[in-house]
């Protein structure tokens, strides 16, 4: 049986009704993700956004397979008016916050620094000046943004981590990303922050003493951001999410007494 979101999708995308079995993967306000099995006996994640989640497919387009940074095949996308659903790759059944190993925390932080160089390396070449005008963050913008590079968005593969889920990426200097992967790393499997900052240079040319500062602004960029969205918003789209707001202020104040 189809599930309810995508009632007003199975005329426009003719695959929904080629499922034999649907597992639910997440079940926010906004956005719904499943594994699906097909008649074929491959499977397809299938994704409904609601809202700002429904532009997501447009990201992938514009911003993520332009820059070249590793990310799941977009097989085909269908927008109404305020919803999108779409089908994706498969890429993996295991993420970091299943399998929290400090050997698949080390390569993430080693996947993000390819990202970041890769991206890097083509935005100017790759990308139309429209298009960066588009998604970079400007800073009346820049609170309003999410981030994706977390544990639960890094399917564990054979050759690697692959990031998905990419709703609401941007353009943006700062290393907010790695300091919330440093964050989780410590805390599913107390891998040290040193570790993790290693992890990062061992691909790239940068210093020691450069990255920790990046690392330090990037997380309070995130902080304050992820705090206002959440005051303004956020909590009416991810339920319980109030219970993080106490434990972000707290990481704000500790994190600012390191800066200062």
């Amino acid at each position: 049986m189809i599930p309810a979101c995508f009632s007003d999708y199975h005329l426009r995308i003719p695959l929904l009704n080629q499922i034999d079995e649907w597992s639910l993967l997440r079940k926010w306000t906004l956005s719904e993700v499943y594994r699906v099995k097909l008649t074929t006996g491959e499977s397809r994640i299938i994704k409904w956004g609601g809202q700002e989640m429904a532009g997501e497919a447009e990201k992938y387009r514009n911003l993520v397979h332009p820059l070249q940074i590793k990310a799941p095949q977009i097989f085909e996308f269908v927008q109404l008016d305020d919803s999108g659903v779409m089908v994706m790759e498969d890429v993996g059944e295991k993420n970091l916050e299943q399998q929290p190993h400090p050997a698949h925390f080390l390569e993430a932080s080693r996947e993000l620094a390819r990202l970041r160089m890769r991206a890097t390396n083509n935005i100017e070449r790759m990308l139309s000046k429209k298009v960066i005008d588009t998604y970079s963050a400007s800073m009346e913008h820049f609170l309003e943004q999410l981030d994706d590079y977390h544990a639960k968005n890094l399917v564990i593969q054979d050759n690697g981590i692959m990031p998905i889920d990419w709703p609401i990426s941007y353009l943006s200097p700062h290393l907010g990303d790695l300091y919330c992967l440093i964050m989780e790393a410590h805390g599913w499997c107390s891998l040290p922050r040193e570790e993790m900052i290693l992890a990062y240079l061992d691909v790239t040319e940068l210093k020691i003493d450069d990255l920790n500062w990046q690392v330090h602004i990037g997380g309070l960029c995130w902080l304050i951001r992820t705090l206002r969205w959440l005051v303004y918003g956020g909590t009416d789209i991810i339920s319980g999410s109030e219970t993080w707001i106490p434990g972000l202020q707290k990481e704000v104040e500790t994190l600012y007494q390191e800066i200062i």
